[in-house]
């Protein structure tokens, strides 16, 4: 459907050579956010992908030497991770919005998608595997929910879950072991002192900043500052951080599916094998 619907564009519009389009999906239907007349950073990631100089061939439409390709879809899976320089900008507040706020990204083949995300998310920040210890502070009754299964497969895997008061009083009362650990801004020990002294692996942050910041009151003003201590510190602290709920629970379920030492390791012509 997606590739139909730029077909359509590019006709409309007349485009000859590269160009590229944002969509949007929600509930399977599409929506076109922009399109822009240029190629972007996509272009050498598909070359890759596909093993097609697609540079090659917008050069051969601008000249009219353009001619129908058939690509084959690769039967492996490439997944690109950002890389973010959060830790060079002093008081930023890494959490991500709709602006743009990477500055780099890693791709990496795999098996499926789990692999290969897990690969890519490798490559983009430092983990430290040998501390099986993981913080969470999850903002909101929804995000707390829908990050219940992860919960219990980090527990799975053998990691000593430290939480944040609301959200360890969520997982317990689901039967979910944790330790609970005060919030940034209270008396020590607390959350900062878990980052600081580098006691987790990595950090899971999902605050409700929107709200925070639209109720204005007292203690709203202690979720924003509670939330941003915590992702300062950690991205200061160079721990992993993950601010959005659907890649937390993606890199944990793939960290179930492969362990990091069984990741398998080949070279970039061997997967183009499959293609």
């Amino acid at each position: 459907q997606l590739r139909e619907i730029s077909k359509k564009i590019a006709k409309e519009l007349s485009i000859t050579g590269p160009f590229n389009i944002q969509f949007l999906v929600k509930d399977n239907r599409p929506f076109v956010i922009e399109v822009n007349l240029r190629a972007s950073r996509t272009f050498p990631f598909l070359s890759k992908a596909m093993d097609a100089n697609f540079p090659e061939i917008a050069v051969d439409s601008f000249f009219g030497k353009a001619r129908p390709h058939n690509f084959r879809y690769p039967k492996n899976v490439i997944v690109k991770s950002p890389q973010f320089s959060f830790s060079r900008l002093l008081g930023a507040d890494p959490v991500l919005r709709v602006e743009m706020s990477s500055t780099g990204e890693a791709a990496c083949f795999g098996r499926d998608y789990d692999e290969a995300l897990l690969k890519s998310i490798l490559s983009t920040n430092k983990f430290d595997f040998k501390n099986r210890n993981v913080l969470l502070s999850l903002g909101g009754e929804l995000n707390k929910a829908k990050f219940l299964e992860a919960a219990n497969i980090l527990l799975s895997l053998g990691y000593t879950i430290f939480a944040t008061d609301t959200t360890a009083q969520f997982l317990e009362k689901q039967n979910v072991k944790c330790t609970v650990v005060r919030k940034a801004y209270q008396e020590s020990p607390n959350a900062l002192d878990i980052i600081l002294g580098k006691k987790v692996s990595f950090v899971v942050n999902l605050s409700k900043v929107e709200t925070a910041v639209q109720n204005k009151n007292e203690e709203a003003g202690r979720i924003v500052t509670d939330g941003f201590r915590i992702r300062r510190a950690a991205v200061d602290c160079q721990i992993p951080l993950f601010t959005d709920l659907h890649l937390a629970r993606a890199f944990i379920k793939s960290l179930a599916r492969y362990p990091v030492g069984n990741l398998e390791i080949k070279s970039y012509r061997e997967y183009l094998e499959n293609i």
